[in-house]
Formats: C-alpha cells, sequence, structure tokens
C-alpha cells in the first residue's frame, strides 16, 4: 500500500520503483567464504535484490512524507515541520507537498511575517519572502525587538533596514510643506513606528488653523495619491510598491 501510495504522490518514486531503475546496492555484498556469518551474507543479499530498497538519511522524513500523502491520515503543516516538508516535496519532486507548504506560507506571512520570512529564506520561495518583508519594512522597529528577527540571516537583516532608511528619503522627500513654516514641524525623523500609521497622522494632524490646515492635508493628499495611487494607503497598498519590499538573491 505505501509502495503504491509514493508512486502516485512522487516521480521520484514512480521511477524508483520502476523497471527500468538500475541504480546499484549501497548495500556490500560479501563472497560466500569470507568471514561474514550466513545469516548476514543472505539479509544483505536480499536488500540488495530488492528494487524497492530506498535508503533514506533521517527515517522522520519518510514518516513524515507516509503521513502526509496517506488519505487516512489528516498532516498539519506548522512552524516546526515546514522546512522539513519543503525539502521531501523537493527533493522527492511531490508538487503536492511543495503546494501545501507554500499554501501554509501564504495563509500565515500577515500573522507572523518574521517567521514566513525565515522559512521563505530558507526554501526560495520569494513570492513569500517579497510580501512578508512589506509588513517588517513597515514597522520595522517594532520587529526588529521581536526574537525571531535574530534568526534572520545577516544579509536579509541589512536589506530590510537599508530598505526602511531609503523608504525616509524616498517618500517624505516630494512633500509639499511651502503652506506655511509651521506645518514643516512634520520631521521625518519622528517617523519611527509604522510607516501606515505615520502616513496616517500626517493626514489627520496640522499645527495650523484654518485655510492652511486644509491646504496642508490636501497637499499630503496629493503626495501620498501620487506616490501610493492613493491619499488613504494600506498594507496591501505598500505591498504592490518596489520601495516596500525586498527580494531574493
Amino acid at each position: 500500500m505505501e509502495i503504491l501510495l509514493l508512486k502516485v504522490a512522487s516521480k521520484f518514486f514512480e521511477a524508483k520503483f520502476s523497471e527500468q531503475w538500475n541504480s546499484e546496492s549501497p548495500f556490500l555484498v560479501e563472497d560466500e567464504e569470507s568471514s561474514q556469518d550466513a545469516e548476514s551474507i543472505s539479509i544483505a543479499k536480499d536488500a540488495g535484490e530488492c528494487k524497492y530498497y530506498v535508503k533514506l538519511d533521517d527515517k522522520y522524513e519518510i514518516e513524515l512524507l507516509l503521513g502526509f500523502i496517506d488519505p487516512a491520515n489528516y498532516f498539519r503543516f506548522d512552524w516546526s515541520n515546514i522546512d522539513m516538508m519543503l525539502r521531501i516535496g523537493d527533493f522527492y519532486e511531490i508538487e503536492k507537498i511543495t503546494d501545501a507548504g507554500f499554501e501554509f506560507l501564504e495563509s500565515n506571512y500577515q500573522d507572523f511575517p518574521l517567521k514566513a520570512l525565515y522559512h521563505a529564506e530558507n526554501n526560495g520561495l520569494n513570492d513569500v519572502y517579497r510580501k512578508s518583508s512589506t509588513y517588517v519594512i513597515d514597522n520595522f522597529y517594532k520587529y526588529r525587538e521581536c526574537q525571531e528577527f535574530e534568526m534572520l540571516s545577516e544579509r536579509t537583516k541589512r536589506k530590510l533596514f537599508e530598505t526602511r532608511l531609503n523608504l525616509i528619503e524616498y517618500f517624505f522627500r516630494d512633500f509639499n510643506w511651502g503652506s506655511c513654516r509651521a506645518c514643516s514641524n512634520f520631521k521625518v525623523g519622528r517617523i519611527s513606528g509604522s510607516i501606515i500609521e505615520g502616513y496616517q497622522k500626517l493626514s489627520a494632524s496640522s499645527t495650523c488653523d484654518g485655510s492652511c490646515s486644509i491646504g496642508t492635508n490636501r497637499s499630503i493628499g496629493q503626495s501620498l495619491q501620487g506616490i501610493l495611487g492613493s491619499d488613504a494607503p494600506t498594507i496591501d497598498s505598500l505591498k504592490k510598491h518596489k520601495a516596500f519590499r525586498i527580494e531574493l538573491d
């Protein structure tokens, strides 16, 4: 039964369990006259002649594999097994596992962007890597204090930090603060939390009264519209902007 399930699920095992597979046995079959006892020789020969022999580095991997492909089982992806399952799916060419692992990350990156970013980098999943990075960049100083941040590679940490710094110059240089001097009290150095929250505060506040306040808010809205395509940016609109994400190398 297990062999049938493996053949159906995996191109690797479909070939492995076919008549065309001609790999050499990993066992050394000793000569009859050697010092090995007869039972050891018999076991070695049986293993060598078995065309269904599969050598695994970790038997836990095959347990996970069988647990996933067996329709009688309910297999649950979680953060503790996602890396191993994606590795199994890739190595044994099981698209069902790869797709399920990708769906798990897609379903969780919004709530757990650091974990998703880490596992996406480990498994070369650029789409998840790119989208989860937007959440981290938007509120970088919050996520930098999280324990999971230390799991990220130094390369990814550096890209996140550089992207966040570049945003301050990129997004605020075109804002029109010319309505009056008081309006320019909004300094970019104060934007240390979420970028979106910073935009919302800028749009809702002004140090001036009357017509200047209205003009300032209108100017901010026009600037946001030109940069992000909306005067009320959301995290989804930020995902679409190249300046708000990083890519795998």
